[in-house]
């Protein structure tokens, strides 16, 4: 059984970026993409069903996963 930590590794390795060692840009990126997530996820449970507000929750787990592996 894999892991979202696994997955979005294996994502990231796919796209060609770093896994396991410090990336400035990348962690910016990651940065800027768990802002968007924040505010959709907090638009989704203030206006949306439960299906789009775990959807959203889901996205903030993925992106913070890439944060951390750009971190190291």
């Amino acid at each position: 059984m894999s892991s979202i930590f696994d997955d979005q590794a294996d994502f990231m390795f796919r796209g060609e970026q770093s896994v396991g060692r410090y990336n400035h840009k990348q962690v910016q990126l990651y940065a800027s993409l768990m802002a968007e997530e924040f505010k959709e996820f907090f638009h989704a449970v203030d206006n949306e069903p439960l299906q789009n507000q775990v959807k959203e929750a889901i996205d903030l787990i993925v992106v913070t996963a890439g944060f951390l592996h750009s971190m190291g």
